[in-house]
């Protein structure tokens, strides 16, 4: 139980180390702002902002609802460390009855 305790914890820290490393976000981001120069109708020069297609990870899930940083890192790393804490009583409790 203690050796899939820790790949749990080690999968979700490795999901909230991804979410640190891509910008750290608090919403999933599916669609971002960009600043596009485009030319009008009398040859003047227009700065615009269009919405670009682009994915950046969050740590709450965005309009889709599955995909931030908590649902997906934070059910095993909680689970991890049940399972890691359950091992040791575990084996606290196991020491003791030998003992007595």
């Amino acid at each position: 139980m203690r050796i899939a305790g820790i790949l749990l914890i080690l999968l979700g820290l490795g999901v909230f180390g991804y979410w640190g490393a891509s910008g750290a976000h608090f919403i999933t981001l599916y669609k971002l702002p960009k600043k596009v120069v485009v030319e009008d109708d009398f040859g003047d020069k227009v700065e615009k902002t269009v919405l670009v297609d682009e994915f950046r990870f969050g740590l709450n899930p965005g309009e889709r609802g599955y995909d931030g940083a908590l649902p997906l890192g934070g059910g095993p790393l909680g689970l991890g460390i049940a399972l890691v804490i359950g091992d040791i009583i575990r084996r606290r409790k196991d020491k003791n009855d030998k003992e007595a």
